[in-house]
């Protein structure tokens, strides 16, 4: 989904500001999110900070974000991995997180049906 601040005349005369509105893309990719290890999730609760960028194509292995204690400073950050390669479709915003949280989804162009 893309979404675009479009203003018109008629819309600003009745609202003080620029309203949402869906535009399709003239062309969008098909992508597939076939297994589990597409989805990437919190090994504990602390504050998580994303390390990956939004739209980049990442390898299994690679970190996708450090969690931090802020209750324990002493206690060292815990490192998150990605644990298939495709691209980053979504990830988790910096903040507090559980165990077992999702913190990133990957994905991979679809096959053409035959």
């Amino acid at each position: 989904m893309i979404w675009t601040f479009l203003p018109t005349r008629e819309l600003l005369s009745l609202l003080p500001a620029n309203i949402l509105v869906w535009q399709s893309p003239k062309t969008h990719p098909l992508v597939e999110l076939l297994k589990q290890s597409y989805y990437v999730h919190d090994p504990d609760a602390g504050l998580y900070e994303p390390t990956a960028k939004l739209g980049t194509t990442v390898k299994k292995g690679q970190l996708a974000g450090i969690v931090r204690f802020v209750d324990n400073p002493e206690r060292e950050p815990i490192p998150v991995y990605f644990t298939d390669c495709g691209f980053l479709i979504c990830k988790r915003h910096n903040g507090r997180v559980d165990r077992g949280d999702c913190v990133a989804h990957l994905a991979t162009d679809a096959q053409e049906p035959a």
